[in-house]
């Protein structure tokens, strides 16, 4: 975000925040609404009109009973629009402008027609669904937080407490982005000449050493994840101010001891959403978990973006949590080793995770091979390519 839209988002919300604690419960979601369409619409105006009128129309053809051709419709034309606007953002399409946070924003949606659709969420009040998808801290790189649990773990009191909680979470967002991420982390790349420019020129005229190759990987990936936890802590510490518990999207994810450990740790909600929506249908429905986790994993690996490197991201997790799953339905073991095993599965998982995140490190400036390209340099090996 630019420095002035930050700016102006923290104008907008400093005031909001006193009016929100000053009016009645019943009230707040609307505050919250008009927060959103004050403090984002002059930044994203297309993005954001946009999904208040797609809220607003599932909000409406969603009330009552729901059948299943209605919920069907409505996860089909979510899809539609994701897909679509993906598509065009791949094919540089210059006339239309991909929606600020689409992906969070239509996976929140869709979690809604579900929800609507199976019962566990009931008919809802134009104002509830409008705060909760347009609320700003949420806007734009998420958590997926669900309507029905932010209903459930909302305060209605103001507690001083909240300023501590919210503050502090603020501010351990800001160091994370601002301090490690842009600063220490970025200047070591630049230092090492571990920048992706300065990786992919190297990469394409074979002169690019395993070490240096490791070392890009490893530096962009923790760049990443600076970067989105941070986001993260600004939105949980926004939320804390206004009396929401956000869902936690990041724990401590360097010490997995496992790829299945992993991704209970990275990108929390992400993960969830899948496990519930994807995961679990498609086991039921098929009683075979690698079917299941290899579908699971290369619909997240799109849902980054419609590109080879990301889908083959997806091949690449879903392919370990299914070797995983095969390895204890033969072997029948469920139960964790000694904590011993940690010195020698932590590191191991971070450098698989590493080699994953290779695959896409190098973002579309790498062309159609360049992640490829990338992951086998890691191993000692050069492909054959050049940037188109």
């Amino acid at each position: 975000m630019p420095p002035f839209g930050l700016a102006w988002l923290l104008a907008v919300m400093g005031p909001g925040l006193v009016i929100y604690w000053r009016y009645p419960a019943g009230i707040r979601p609307w505050i919250l609404a008009i927060l959103g369409l004050v403090g984002l619409g002059p930044l994203a105006p297309g993005a954001v009109l946009g999904t208040a009128g797609l809220s607003l129309a599932l909000a409406w053809g969603l009330r009552g009973t729901v059948s299943r051709r209605r919920a069907w419709v409505a996860g089909a034309a979510l899809l539609t629009v994701l897909v679509g606007f993906k598509a065009a953002l791949e094919i540089r399409a210059g006339a239309l402008l991909l929606p600020l946070g689409l992906s969070f924003v239509t996976f929140r949606l869709l979690h809604f027609v579900i929800a609507r659709r199976t019962g566990s969420l009931g008919p809802q009040p134009l104002g509830e669904v409008l705060g909760w998808i347009l609320f700003p801290p949420l806007f734009s790189a998420g958590p997926i937080e669900r309507l029905d649990h932010q209903q459930q773990r909302r305060e209605d009191q103001w507690r001083p407490a909240l300023l501590v909680e919210g503050g502090g979470r603020i501010l351990s967002g800001l160091v994370k982005k601002l301090v490690l991420a842009d600063g220490l982390v970025a200047q070591a790349q630049v230092a090492l000449g571990a920048d992706a420019d300065t990786t992919l020129g190297s990469l394409q005229d074979f002169s690019l050493g395993v070490g240096a190759a490791w070392i890009f990987a490893g530096l962009s990936l923790l760049h990443l994840y600076l970067d989105f936890s941070g986001y993260s802590d600004l939105a949980i510490g926004g939320g804390r101010l206004f009396g929401l518990r956000v869902t936690e999207n990041f724990r401590w994810p360097m010490f997995s001891n496992s790829p299945a450990d992993f991704w209970r740790r990275w990108h929390i909600s992400l993960a969830d959403w899948c496990r519930d929506t994807l995961y679990m249908p498609l086991l039921g429905g098929s009683r075979s978990p690698v079917f299941a986790v290899l579908v699971t994993f290369v619909a997240m690996g799109l849902w980054h973006a419609l590109r080879l490197d990301w889908l083959l991201w997806g091949l690449w997790h879903g392919a370990a949590l299914a070797a995983v799953a095969i390895w204890r339905r033969r072997f029948r073991k469920r139960r964790p080793g000694p904590a011993i095993f940690n010195l020698f599965t932590i590191p191991a998982t971070l450098a698989f995770v590493t080699m994953g995140h290779a695959l896409t490190a190098l973002q579309a400036a790498g062309g159609t091979w360049g992640g490829p390209a990338l992951l086998l340099r890691m191993v000692g090996l050069y492909l054959p390519w050049r940037l188109e």
